[in-house]
């Protein structure tokens, strides 16, 4: 069976603050009308850069940084949503979860058991707490890969 294992949980902003101007986003019709509901997704990927493998640590600072740019681009999603129709844009920023998977992907992706998929997402204390006024939350696992 494979182990995960939850690092390190850090909350990370955007790269500069929201406009107050545009502290406040108005939701769409049908982002309104939508239930709330926790929309887990998983993608894989192999950490090469050119013919070398990079250590953990250098992808998960690579992707807190460009996840702090993205943020100020998309902002919203480093708010709280307010009510039924409205997002608060006051860069509190995204939770990212650091979690060490051992196993071997190639593996695991030939027969994925749900118990473990369910812990490759933000686990059941970001889900139970606050989350449905949180618009987005990450957890980036760390896996061996076997080629």
């Amino acid at each position: 069976m494979v182990k995960v294992e939850v690092l390190s949980k850090e909350r990370i902003k955007p790269s500069s603050l929201t406009p107050l101007h545009l502290r406040s986003f108005n939701l769409s019709v049908l982002d309104q009308l939508a239930p709330r509901f926790y929309i887990p997704m998983l993608l894989f990927y192999t950490a090469k850069d050119s013919n070398h493998l990079l250590q953990t640590n250098q992808v998960a600072q690579k992707l807190k940084t460009s996840l702090s740019k993205t943020l100020a681009v998309f902002y919203p999603l480093a708010g709280r949503i307010k009510d039924d129709d409205t997002i608060d844009c006051n860069d509190q920023g995204v939770e990212v979860f650091h979690a060490r998977v051992d196993g071997h992907l190639p593996e695991f992706l030939k027969r994925p058991h749900v118990e473990v998929l369910e812990q490759l997402v933000p686990g059941d204390s970001f889900r139970t707490r606050s989350s449905a006024d949180v618009p987005l939350a990450i957890q980036v696992n760390s896996m061996n890969v076997v080629e």
